[in-house]
Parts: structure tokens; sequence; C-alpha cells
């Protein structure tokens, strides 16, 4: 029998299957390295096929390499966060809200089931979140709860065998707050006023031809173009890695964001909504950071799906860019890190390297990057407010393979001569409310 591999396997399933079928243990969503999957009936299985293709532009200019940690100072004063702050708690798996007083939690839900995933709408901070795969609407603090979607409840058993087809995952809100987007066998959407959901976009069928593509796509919703007329969508090929697409909601066109390998960090969106951004990992995998190309950063077009490269990797180190954002002045806000192979990916170096990654801005084309602390973090989630003056972030206290099991919420400002304020709460799935 071959040996599974965890590489191909989307991180959202991971985590998702961990906090429903082991409550205990409570992992952020979003970012960060894929984890080990457990063996699992239909869920994909084999060795990704990896393929680095040369870029078709100009090459960027490379990024620079740390030589040093630098001592960091982190204050656990309350801070003026900018706005509230909710979160899946580790402890309880369900959802808090940390006031923008940066010191008053109250608990949202209490639900029997833990709370898997959830989306804040952003004209008026109303709830919609996933808890024994039923979609739930609430108001922003938990009140006038409403079943949107009742799913089948499902047995351990049950959630391995039909994953594409019955789980209820992935809830994201429209910028308007009209439509929710959410995945249960391919695309839907549902008004908050309820009714019946449209599936938008349906995963292929298991005998979808697979010499015409990667095989069969199973899909689920990452994020809204801020202008609400598109959707980027994550894939998973039955049964071995993935991409991402653009799903035009005018027309129905679905384009394939040109392929790069098959493990990738969470893509964003630019503020127009014509580009994609995103962290190419593979990279590191494929023994790239040792030749000194490794790609840290893509933009993708959002119409055609063509890639070009924005940030490279430099003296034999892969360039990691992750947790992007790019703010209404059209200025880059990322964190960024420097690893060889050998730190990203070895299980038998012990202790296990700790990434730590640096809080950098860049002019629109990526260029002109500014570090704008000394101080590096070991960032699993991060989260920018609006107005960028800061971003919330995860950071583990222990390995890049297990940064976060702490799941520690600190508040990082732009400002250097401010210090990091660890924030009086514990979890994952960061998200700014009203």
């Amino acid at each position: 029998m071959r040996r599974r591999s965890f590489w191909c396997l989307p991180r959202w399933l991971v985590l998702h299957w961990a906090a429903v079928c082991r409550p205990q243990r409570q992992r952020p969503f979003q970012l960060g390295l894929l984890q080990r999957q457990p063996k699992a009936g239909h869920l994909p299985r084999r060795l990704c096929r990896l393929a680095r293709q040369p870029p078709t532009r100009p090459a960027p200019t490379p990024s620079p390499t740390r030589t040093a940690t630098p001592t960091r100072v982190i204050s656990t004063s309350p801070v003026t966060l900018p706005a509230p702050l909710y979160l899946i708690d580790s402890n309880t798996k369900q959802i808090v809200r940390l006031d923008a007083d940066g010191k008053t939690v109250i608990p949202i839900t209490s639900e029997v089931k833990p709370v898997t995933d959830f989306d804040v709408s952003p004209p008026d901070g109303s709830l919609v979140y996933v808890s024994d795969n039923d979609l739930i609407l609430a108001d922003a603090m938990g009140r006038n709860r409403k079943i949107l979607v009742n799913g089948d409840s499902l047995t351990l058993k049950e959630l391995q065998e039909n994953w594409w087809t019955r789980v209820i995952d992935a809830p994201r809100w429209s910028p308007d707050g009209k439509q929710i987007a959410f995945g249960l066998g391919g695309i839907n959407l549902i008004a908050p006023t309820g009714g019946k959901p449209q599936l938008i976009q349906p995963n292929d069928p298991n005998d979808f031809d697979p010499v015409k593509s990667g095989g069969a796509r199973r899909f689920r919703p990452v994020s809204w173009s801020p202008d609400g007329t598109r959707l980027l969508l994550q894939f998973s090929w039955y049964i071995e890695a993935g991409g991402h697409a653009v799903k035009n909601l005018g027309d129905g066109r679905l384009v394939e964001l040109e392929s790069t390998s098959g493990l990738y960090y969470t893509p964003f969106w630019n503020m127009k909504g014509t580009q994609v951004y995103r962290c190419d990992m593979a990279t590191g995998l494929a023994g790239y950071c040792e030749d000194k190309t490794g790609e840290g950063l893509y933009a993708f077009d959002a119409g055609t799906g063509q890639k070009r490269p924005l940030i490279v990797g430099v003296g034999g180190k892969c360039t990691i860019v992750k947790s992007f954002y790019q703010a209404k002045d059209g200025q880059l806000f990322m964190f960024m890190a420097f690893a060889t192979t050998t730190e990203l990916f070895s299980q038998s170096v012990t202790p296990r390297p700790l990434i730590r990654f640096g809080m950098y801005r860049a002019a629109p084309d990526a260029t002109n990057r500014t570090e704008l602390r000394s101080d590096i973090y070991n960032v699993w989630d991060a989260l920018w407010s609006p107005d960028a003056v800061g971003s919330a972030i995860i950071s583990g206290k222990t390995s890049w393979w297990d940064g976060e099991d702490e799941n520690t919420v600190m508040w990082v400002p732009i400002d250097s001569t401010k210090p990091p304020v660890l924030l009086p709460v514990n979890g994952g799935t960061l998200r700014w409310g009203k």
C-alpha cells in the first residue's frame, strides 16, 4: 500500500476535521503549513506532483536575508484595538469577542458542538457560523440565532466518507452583506433572510476526465472580491493536490489560477479585485531554495489566471510571504521570513526549526520593501487592521511545525516605538467586528 502524503491535503480540511472530530484541540483556520492528516475514507492521499515553471516576465528583485534575532519585549497592558476582535476560543471551541478596549472578553456562542468556522458581515457585524454541520446566523452579540441550512448530523465515519457532498464549511459574507457563500457539494449562495441555497459551482463528478485536467475538483470558498463580483475558490483534485480559481458571478465563468505547485498559503485579493496574491510554498519542497530562485510571492490576473512572480528568494533561502494585505492607498503589508529547505520541511531536526517573520511594507508592485519593526515573530495566522496601523497575530512559542498549538494572540503595531501587546484571548480564525 502506498504511503499517504500530508503535503497534498488542503489545510482547511485538516483543521476542520480536527475541530469537528477532536474537539479537545482547536487549530486556527486560515494560514500556515499543512499538517499531517489522519487516514480517512476518500480524502486526498497521493503525493503531489510538483512542477516548477520558469517565470515568463523579467525576474523581480530578490529579498534581503536576516542575520540576527533581535530581543523583543511584549507588553501585557491593555491596548485600544481598531475594532472588536472575534475568534474561536481554544478552550471552549466557541466564538468570543474581544472589545476594542483590548481587555473585555465576551462569550458570543454557546453551541453544544464546537464552532468550526465563521465570518462577520462587513456592513453590520452579523455572524454566520458552522456548528454540528448547521449553517447558523446571529447578530453581533450572538443573539437572534437562526439556522439557515440544517445539515446532516454525521458520525466520524460518515464525515470521512462523505466530506465533499454532505459537510457544510467555509461561510463567507459578501461585502454588501446580502449574500453568504459556503461549501456543500460545491459553492452555494444563500441570503441572510433564508430560503433555498443556490448551487453556483458544483463539484466535478468523480469520472471527470483526468486527462484534460488534474482530475475531479472539490470546491470551497476562500473570499469575495472587494467589489463582490467574484469569488476566490480553493479546490482539491480527486484525489490529490489542488489549486485556486476565480468564479465570475456575472457570467458564471470559472478561471483557474495558473499552476505553480500543489502547496500554497491562503491567497488574498488586491483592493480593486483584479489580482490575487499568493505565496508558493513548494519551491522549498522541490529543492529550489538552494538554487537561489525560490519565489516568495506571485500575482495572478483574476480575469485570465496568468501569474507573474513579485518576490523571489536570495542567498540560498526561500522567501516566505504570508498574511498579505493591500491598504486603500495601494501599499502592501505582509509578514516575510527567509529559510532553507531543511528549516522549512525537515521533521528529523530536534528541536524543530522555528521560522520567524518580520513585518514589512512595500509599493503596490512589491518593490521598495521596508521592514517596519526589528522584532520578529512565529506568525501562524495574522489579520491586518483595515487602516493598516497594525496586525493581530497568532504566535506560538514552540516551532514552525507546531507554532499554532498555544494559539497566543498579540497585537503588533507598525509603529516600531510601540511594543507588541499580548491580548487576553487564545484561539484562531481571527475576524474584525463592528
